[in-house]
């Protein structure tokens, strides 16, 4: 799962008129790390007919200049709030975890340190049937390394383990789902890149393989135990080139290929950052509960500020996710969600609704008798 954490400050090279040809390459350190309170937008562009402009220079020892101001142009809009995990859905299973973030329903957790960030792994909705997974990411997912300059190199293995249980024509499959990753980071450029978000100096260009092997094991009955019925294996790869700041938190710009580098399958770039403790404006607006307290049923009703993402989870008084009412996208404007309190077998007592955007979330109390 890529997500791109990014920097928005403005580079001088050509403005001071520097020779690129003699610049050094920056050492990115923990200074360029994200802390609770960064948060930032992206835009990002999957579009087929877009893709094959984003081709990428080989690495070199002396420094580039790189444009893509002109090689984006059917974007979307994406972004991240970073927030301490502790509050966050999931948060039990990643006691290590000093960041968290969760958008549409799905909370990833992180570690910083003098090694770098890493994904610890996620708590998300697999879907109807299924529920709410967690996929802990044992070793970590070394997204960037510190300290880290022209030249160097890192290996990183990690890997993750979870089960999940299924019921089709009345008999119960158990899926267990093994994933053994190796990541390899090189720092293989540095230059001047250009995105339409502005023009960014002495960045360090992150070269990052990646190979993935997967199993599923799929056991008869609720666990995953005894000899499994079927077993599939696979392998896949790829590879991204991520562009990053000394100084600034994280991402500038990726572009992610497939394992041979021979196709372009994504592209992003940052277009705002701010950093230290900071409250997102709400996405939502006139948010309410009639009746609270519910007996039988009661109605959400809220409004979106514009078209966004959402997600809207329902929690007991112990923060324990029962479950997630809505995850669609959804256009500005009034809305409604009627909650069958009954039919979910909500006993009397406090609930709380969560409901998330892009931009942050909002969180109510219900009150059944």
């Amino acid at each position: 799962m890529k997500k791109n954490y990014v920097s928005l400050l403005t580079g001088c090279f050509f403005a001071l008129g520097l020779n690129l040809a003699l610049a050094q390459s920056p050492t990115i350190t923990t200074a360029n790390l994200p802390v609770v309170g960064t948060a930032f937008g992206e835009r990002a562009d999957s579009t087929a007919g877009d893709l094959p402009n984003f081709t990428v220079t080989a690495g070199s020892a002396s420094a580039q200049s790189w444009n893509y101001s002109t090689q984006f142009v059917n974007t979307y809009t994406t972004g991240i709030n970073f927030a301490s995990p502790s509050g966050l859905p999931g948060a039990s299973s990643f006691p290590s975890a000093n960041l968290g973030e969760t958008n549409a329903g799905t909370s990833v957790f992180f570690t910083t340190n003098s090694s770098g960030l890493s994904i610890d792994g996620y708590y998300a909705n697999f879907g109807t049937g299924i529920g709410y997974v967690t996929v802990p990411y044992t070793g970590g997912e070394l997204v960037i390394p510190t300290p880290f300059t022209y030249g160097n190199s890192r290996v990183n293995s990690f890997s993750s383990t979870y089960s999940v249980s299924t019921t089709y024509s009345s008999t119960t499959y158990t899926s267990k789902n093994v994933q053994h990753s190796t990541r390899t980071l090189t720092a293989d450029a540095f230059g001047s890149l250009t995105t339409p978000a502005g023009t960014y100096g002495n960045t360090l260009r992150i070269k990052a393989y990646q190979v993935n092997i997967d199993t599923q094991f799929v056991y008869l009955g609720a666990n995953a135990s005894g000899t499994p019925i079927s077993t599939t294996p696979s392998r896949d790869s790829s590879l991204d080139y991520e562009w990053v700041q000394n100084g600034t938190p994280v991402l500038l710009m990726e572009i992610d290929m497939n394992g041979a580098g021979t196709s372009v399958t994504g592209a992003n770039y940052t277009t705002g950052v701010t950093t230290g403790i900071v409250s997102l404006p709400s996405a939502f607006a006139s948010l309410s509960l009639y009746p609270n307290p519910a007996t039988v049923a009661t109605s959400f009703t809220y409004e979106n500020k514009y078209a966004t993402h959402v997600s809207i989870d329902l929690f007991d008084l112990s923060g324990r996710l029962i479950t997630n009412l809505a995850n669609e996208n959804q256009s500005a404007g009034q809305q409604t969600l009627p909650i069958d309190t009954k039919a979910l077998g909500l006993n009397a007592g406090l609930y709380f609704i969560r409901i998330s955007g892009t931009n942050g979330s909002e969180t109510l109390k219900l009150n059944v008798d």
